[in-house]
């Protein structure tokens, strides 16, 4: 949990700076596709908890 949560913020960090050095367009960009990653993480996330709950893997 300590190491995914210091790459998270790590890159978290990373990206933002390099937003900040970029235009505002190509900033909003990089914006839209980290929101998208993110939902796209979240569904992912939830589908394998049912998944493996309905296989009896997580209580």
């Amino acid at each position: 949990m300590r190491q995914a949560l210091g790459v998270a913020l790590g890159v978290g960090l990373l990206v933002g700076l390099v937003c900040y050095q970029l235009p505002e367009s190509a900033s909003a960009a990089v914006a839209g596709v980290g929101a998208a990653c993110t939902a796209v993480a979240a569904q992912v996330g939830t589908w394998l908890t049912r998944a493996a709950r309905r296989l009896g893997l997580l209580s």
